[in-house]
């Protein structure tokens, strides 16, 4: 009986590859997953009470995404900006971290960690964290 050798060969050739081609580390899926990271420009001032309302709103879910940076910039109305509406973003970030103890019970956290550049779903970062992140944009409209 007569074997044809090029097609054993070719799929001996075929499985080869294919098992080469395999990663040679399994990738495992983590558990967690990292948030989504952002930067927020805002133009919060005391007579637009809107844009206060949206950081207070952004600070209630800072558990679902990595605030890399709050800005602070000029609005359409300004020319100039203002110190005093700098500090309602740290007003916002100061109610923040009176109620941090409690929103961090939602997600069961002891406590913040000392490196937060990579932060999971359902992390609260420290008050801290989001100071250090916070500073001025254009400081000139118009």
């Amino acid at each position: 009986m007569k074997i044809k050798i090029y097609p054993i060969v070719l799929l001996f050739i075929s499985i080869s590859q294919l098992i080469l081609a395999q990663p040679k580390h399994k990738t495992v899926v983590p558990s967690t997953q990292l948030k989504t990271r952002i930067v927020v420009l805002t133009d919060v001032s005391t007579w637009e009470t809107d844009d206060s309302e949206s950081l207070v709103r952004l600070l209630v879910h800072a558990d679902m995404f990595e605030i890399e940076g709050i800005v602070f910039t000029t609005g359409y109305s300004l020319t100039e900006t203002r110190d005093d509406f700098f500090q309602l973003i740290h007003d916002a970030i100061d109610a923040y971290e009176k109620d941090l103890a409690n929103l961090m019970k939602r997600s069961n956290q002891c406590r913040c960690i000392e490196d937060e550049s990579q932060q999971t779903i359902g992390y609260w970062p420290s008050a801290e964290y989001l100071r250090e992140r916070t500073m001025y944009g254009s400081r000139k409209g118009n």
